[in-house]
């Protein structure tokens, strides 16, 4: 038995959402690690994960603790330590909410009595070479203050699953533990290939923190401890005497290879004036505004990402210990591949401060447009390309150590296993009062476990949950399931095969489901709606073929982008823009090489165009007339809903002027650019340097009230005839594309008729609908990644301007 002295007390924090099908899987598993307590905050206070943890007996046992984030736990918000500097996004953006219910959970851990917490989501799974009591109690005694655990990423070997906590035993390894050899590195660049990059999500790990150091949360995987810096010890070289350990090598040496940089290029600080401006400015200038300790440490944590380091910035000390692992259950399976929020997850995210920044982002945009455009039968078959291998290509990823196995279901070698639930949860009945509620979706991950204890009835069940999957919109996944339920001898369960397989747009194979369906059911009601249906089917035409191309080689894939820029080459911007969205588009002409070629070459000329457009953004202007409508509670409508409209009134020859131009330069054009709309006189056309004022003048007000301090807009105006169907400004050709706020003027095409009309907007990452009048004088501002509009009513002329943050290698083109 270990020693009092040895041990510590260990907590979990968790934000949870549309996890009721693994939920109880995680709580089993942090309790065969030994873990005290649970801390299970509820973004969605109405979500079945809850019903199933109440059922299950593990909140009344107290091993597990429910916070819904309600109005009374947002109301705790403002006291917390990271709400200036994440408040204002925490209605868009999950990580934001983390790190306010982290810093909640820290309190609410230290009245508990805890020594650590450890934040995790519920696919994650923490696996340690000795009970969590035990190790974390050495690492108190080791003065560690903060334990950064290095992270693999789940492999799925199919396409669905009941819960990826149990049937997912395949990992990609971290890249500090990817073997430097020939044969590990062909089969690492072929996962490259097909995922456009290593990882789908985060490698730098996830921390737990010790209750007593910890002060405030910096991201979701890092804090700010005190001391940070062992007692009677001084920083070595490079950095790593400090008390935050780690045993991700990656995250390691990263850090200590950006320590050489102390300040990103084009960033001007001052310790004396306590005052800084943003890249690009001169030292001397308009001071912008002050800084605190809290805005110095985020702005650390951003350039650790970026790739520089502060002095004040420390590296983790590295602890070799490979038996501490972090199973990351990413995205492995078809469903939360296609209901993933992606924007809101930080891969096209509103703010700069979470997005993703690997190569990952590239295919992640692809596949965003399949999941706006509604296209899912060609996500899954994106999902199967960069994921699902061949058992033999597995088995020689496991042999060169790229691939690793583990059992989450022993997190401990020589340790007990997961407990059973105090109580046997009764997941068809919670099943079916999703469904009385309306909760599809919560219906289809609680009919899957369900399914899991089931004997004879378990066709039934299926069919069930094929049945739920259509109403959630899962029509590739109901077919999945209604086929199984088929398999198990429920020939009931053809009918909803078929309809699940014509909604995919799989025409041919639903008309073949019909016909075997009709020939077992004869004579029988369904039998006959199934003949119907065939008749129907026959006649119909597939909404497109499956991928049918090869995946290209690395050097194909260059050497066709290199002839789609020429005569650019291969150091160029336009070149890494294109190449990291290449593959896309080669799964978007179904393997085609003329249309492949084709469409590269549309996408060059866009992309090229807008490179040119970001070099030539400035930093927005504020206009008074503009601040006085901002303050006039604009702020928090675009904080709440994610869009909001100004009224500028008293400019009426204006809206007539810019009728006029419009029709001039659009002529039979859907659409024109207006360059150098920065100039009192663009083209020859005053009005629109007056429009590109106010619309700069609102991007001003974006960059001070969100904090956005690189936020510049473009100095040009997009002139077009609005598109009748919804639309979306988060990039296309560029994976991490700039865009971050749209800006709108409507004029009538007569200039002065001003029909009835309506600006359609979806926004929150399509959570949230709302709608605007067209109106004289009236501006529409939202967040680019996360919303979709449509002008719903005919007669005007649309005027765009965009805001934008430059990027990396747009900010090294510039210094150089």
């Amino acid at each position: 038995m270990a020693d009092v002295a040895t041990t510590a007390r260990v907590a979990l924090f968790s934000q949870i959402r549309d996890c009721a099908n693994v939920i109880e899987s995680f709580v089993r598993h942090y309790a065969a690690l030994g873990f005290d307590r649970v801390l299970l905050y509820l973004d969605d206070p109405g979500d079945s994960a809850a019903d199933v943890l109440q059922k299950s007996g593990w909140v009344e046992r107290g091993f597990v603790e429910l916070l819904p984030v309600d109005d009374a736990l947002k109301a705790q918000w403002p006291s917390m330590p990271s709400w200036r500097r994440v408040g204002q996004y925490a209605t868009m953006e999950v990580q934001s909410r983390q790190i306010l219910n982290n810093e909640h959970a820290l309190l609410h851990a230290r009245e508990l009595g805890m020594d650590w917490l450890l934040h995790v989501d519920s696919d994650e799974l923490l696996c340690l070479p000795e009970p969590a009591p035990r190790f974390f109690g050495r690492l108190t005694a080791r003065g560690c203050t903060m334990y950064t655990f290095c992270n693999v990423e789940g492999v799925p070997e199919t396409a669905d699953s009941t819960d990826v906590l149990q049937s997912v035993r395949l990992f990609r390894q971290n890249m500090g533990w990817v073997p430097r050899n020939p044969p590990a590195g062909r089969a690492f660049f072929q996962w490259q290939l097909r995922l456009g990059g290593w990882f789908i999500s985060y490698e730098n790990g996830k921390a737990a923190v010790s209750v007593t150091h910890a002060k405030k949360c910096l991201s979701v995987c890092m804090w700010q401890v005190e001391p940070q810096l062992a007692p009677g010890k001084s920083r070595q070289p490079d950095g790593s005497t400090c008390t935050w350990f780690t045993n991700n090598n990656h995250l390691h040496e990263a850090a200590v290879n950006r320590r050489k940089d102390r300040w990103p290029v084009g960033l001007w600080v001052s310790r004396g004036s306590g005052s800084f401006w943003p890249c690009g400015m001169p030292a001397t200038g308009v001071q912008i505004w002050k800084h605190d300790e809290e805005t110095v440490l985020a702005l650390a944590h951003l350039w650790l990402q970026e790739g520089k380091l502060s002095d004040e910035e420390e590296v983790p000390r590295l602890d070799n210990c490979k038996g501490a692992v972090l199973l990351h259950f990413c995205v492995c399976d078809f469903a939360s591949f296609w209901r993933k929020r992606w924007t809101q997850l930080g891969y096209l995210s509103a703010s700069d401060q979470f997005r993703v920044r690997t190569s990952s982002g590239a295919m992640m945009a692809r596949f965003y447009r399949l999941q706006c455009q509604g296209r899912q039968s060609e996500a899954r078959e994106l999902f199967a390309t960069m994921f699902l291998q061949s058992s033999e290509a597995l088995a020689v990823d496991l042999e060169v150590k790229i691939l690793a196995q583990a059992d989450p279901t022993h997190p401990v070698p020589g340790g007990p296993s997961w407990p059973s639930s105090p109580n046997q949860v009764p997941y068809l009945e919670l099943a079916q009062q999703a469904e009385e509620r309306k909760k599809h979706f919560d219906a289809w991950l609680l009919y899957g476990k369900a399914s899991e204890v089931a004997n004879g009835s378990a066709g039934g069940i299926w069919r069930r949950r094929a049945q739920a999957a259509m109403a959630a919109g899962l029509e590739t996944c109901g077919a999945s399931d209604a086929a199984r339920a088929v398999k198990l001898g429920d020939v009931l369960s053809y009918q909803a095969l078929v309809l699940a397989l014509e909604a995919a747009g799989r025409h041919q194979d639903a008309a073949a489901a019909a016909m075997e369906g009709a020939k077992l059911l004869s004579g029988s009601p369904i039998g006959h709606v199934l003949q119907e249906l065939e008749r129907r089917l026959r006649v119909a035409t597939e909404s497109r073929p499956n991928f049918t191309g090869r995946i290209l080689t690395p050097t194909e894939l260059q050497e066709a982008v290199l002839r789609a820029i020429r005569p650019e080459g291969r150091q160029s911007r336009l070149f890494a823009a294109l190449l990291a969205v290449a593959m896309g588009w080669w799964h978007e002409v179904n393997g085609d090489e003329q249309l492949f070629a084709n469409a590269l070459g549309r996408a060059a000329i866009g992309a090229r165009r807008e490179l040119s457009a970001l070099d030539a953004a400035v930093r927005p202007t504020p206009l008074l007339p503009v601040r006085e409508l901002w303050d006039q509670g604009a702020e928090e409508q675009l904080k709440a809903f994610g869009a909001v409209s100004l009224c500028f009134n008293g400019m009426t020859g204006l809206w007539s002027s810019l009728a006029e131009i419009c029709r001039a330069k659009l002529a039979d054009r859907r659409e024109v650019l207006v360059t150098g709309c920065d100039s009192d006189d663009p083209s020859g056309n005053r009005p629109l340097s007056t429009a590109w004022s106010l619309l700069s003048g609102l991007t001003a007000e974006v960059l001070r009230s969100f904090r956005l301090m690189d936020l510049e807009v473009l100095t040009e105006l997009r002139l077009c005839r609005p598109e009748s169907s919804m639309e979306v400004d988060n990039g296309g050709l560029l994976p991490d594309n700039r865009r971050e706020v749209s800006l709108r003027f409507f004029v009538p095409v007569d200039g002065q008729s001003w029909q009835e009309a309506t600006l359609a907007l979806q926004t929150k990452d399509r959570e949230l609908a709302l709608s605007y009048p067209i109106e004289a004088g009236r501006a529409y501002v939202w967040w680019s990644r996360q919303s979709f509009h449509q002008l719903l009513g005919g007669g005007y002329f649309a005027i765009c301007a965009w805001a934008v943050v430059r990027q990396k290698p747009d900010l090294k083109k510039e210094s150089a």
